[in-house]
């Protein structure tokens, strides 16, 4: 197995990842995958070296603003569907015409979008703690969209990246907002921050933290959803977001052919424990092929 850095040419500009090639002469499919919100292409580190048995290569991507791909220019910001653009402009790069694509929390929606809109490309379909994008109701859109429009003006287009005094205060700090483990809080933080002359430096983009301007109304997300052809797997946390949501038992039901495993663990389960994640995935790929 090799792992390499790759970097991507997106319309925004680029696009970096982890790139893990398999030598060997047992090879299925390439595999694609997308990152959480504030996370990086380090999250699935932990599964890749399982999940690379089973694929040709395997890219893992660092999403618009996170870890380090570059930010979305000044007076842009950060759509949720734009990152499907962003995606699929990356896999047209790769030449792959078709893949499995694996995505997480927030790359579990973007996932989503992109097995319903671009069908013949997507194999299987893996989502974690994750089915969709984040939705609203239509009497609060008004609203919405005022309060993003206050936040950005007040932010501005500051340059400035938040900074942290040493290493263990940013793995610290990212542990108590997280609800994760320190191990895998620090593999996160190490793609999303770099040594500075005195100071660690946080690279993700602070936009990421505004609210977004408009969200989807969930009949539109389902509509996605029961637009999905590929077989689908969804791993669920059992101390997970999903089970937080109420919207989450519909959408399960608008997808054809899912598969749905419950395990035990939070929302970064497939970092926290990767050898059951794995085994489940591969699993499901071998019996859906």
């Amino acid at each position: 197995m090799q792992k390499n850095e790759i970097v991507l040419k997106a319309s925004y500009g680029k696009m970096s990842g982890i790139h893990w090639i398999n030598n060997s002469s047992h090879q299925g499919l390439p595999i694609l995958a997308l990152h959480g919100w504030l996370d990086n292409a380090n999250s699935f580190v932990p599964i890749a070296y399982n999940l690379i048995h089973a694929a040709s290569e395997m890219v893992a991507v660092d999403l618009a603003g996170h870890g380090r791909s570059e930010h979305r220019p000044p007076g842009s910001h950060y759509h949720f569907v734009d990152y499907v653009f962003d995606v699929l402009e990356c896999v047209a790069q790769l030449g792959w015409k078709r893949f499995v694509l694996v995505g997480h929390s927030m790359g579990a929606g973007i996932a989503s979008l992109i097995a319903a809109v671009a069908p013949k490309l997507i194999s299987q379909l893996i989502l974690m703690d994750g089915i969709g994008p984040i939705s609203s109701h239509s009497d609060v859109v008004t609203d919405q969209l005022a309060k993003s429009i206050r936040l950005h003006q007040r932010i501005g287009q500051q340059v400035k990246l938040k900074s942290y005094p040493d290493w263990d205060s940013l793995i610290e700090r990212r542990v108590s907002v997280g609800n994760i483990s320190r191990n895998a809080a620090e593999l996160l933080v190490k793609r999303n921050a770099k040594q500075g002359d005195e100071e660690i430096i946080w690279l993700a983009d602070r936009r990421l933290n505004l609210p977004s301007p408009i969200y989807m109304a969930e009949q539109q997300v389902l509509s996605f959803l029961l637009s999905i052809e590929a077989a689908t797997l969804l791993i669920k946390a059992k101390q997970g977001l999903l089970n937080q949501h109420s919207t989450s038992a519909q959408r399960i039901a608008a997808i054809n052919h899912l598969n749905l495993v419950e395990l035990a663990g939070g929302h970064h389960l497939h970092m926290e424990n990767p050898g059951l994640v794995s085994a489940r995935i591969i699993s499901f790929l071998q019996s859906a092929s």
